[in-house]
């Protein structure tokens, strides 16, 4: 029977092999995605950009033809995530190593450069921490953490934990990009310095 790979895990496994230069496809990934989601089975995530310690990608129920679900996540041990669909924006937090009791609840701060917010985060389930964010607070966030030098979350004032930035700007333009071209809302302009050819 095949092991089914938790999202934070998945994405290490995909951050080694692109560190060690492995050549993977692009499928690949979104059946390892896929089955690492719990109730997708029916569906498919496809990555759309890899870039440093950032993985965006989309959800899709008919084989890609519409786009109900967009990812910005970090690769590491403890993932940071930002999503949309077409009803929610959600910052999403995962560790392989977490036990969480049903409905935990607690302050969750991300600091990023100057900015720094609080969310109240509740468990999704006994490894993922899920935090609602509204429009304005995504598009501040995404700039935030695609120009700031470093970047933290902290959890309920005691466990500090580094969110990875490298690759971030690529990443989360491809996730705006995603979120507007599917209709799913609009998260300002591309994250990261303008370039125009006007």
């Amino acid at each position: 029977m095949a092991q089914r790979l938790s999202i934070p895990r998945l994405l290490r496994h995909i951050s080694r092999a692109i560190n060690e230069g492995v050549v993977m496809k692009l499928r690949y990934l979104a059946v390892a995605a896929m089955a690492a989601v719990p109730g997708l089975a029916m569906a498919e995530m496809a990555p759309d950009e890899v870039s440093g310690s950032w993985l965006a990608m989309h959800h899709s129920l008919d084989e890609g033809i519409h786009t109900d679900l967009c990812v910005a996540s970090t690769m590491s041990k403890t993932m940071f995530a930002i999503r949309a669909d077409k009803d929610t924006i959600e910052l999403r937090i995962s560790n392989d190593d977490w036990n969480l009791p049903a409905n935990t609840k607690g302050s969750v701060v991300v600091e990023a450069g100057g900015y720094k917010q609080e969310f109240t985060s509740g468990s999704y389930n006994s490894q993922t921490l899920f935090a609602p964010i509204g429009r304005q607070d995504a598009i501040i966030l995404i700039a935030a953490l695609s120009s700031a030098p470093n970047a933290h979350i902290t959890f309920g004032g005691k466990t500090t934990l580094p969110i990875p930035l490298d690759g971030s700007t690529k990443a989360l333009v491809r996730f705006q990009n995603c979120v507007r071209q599917n209709g799913l809302n609009d998260l300002g302009d591309p994250a990261g310095k303008p370039n125009s050819p006007f």
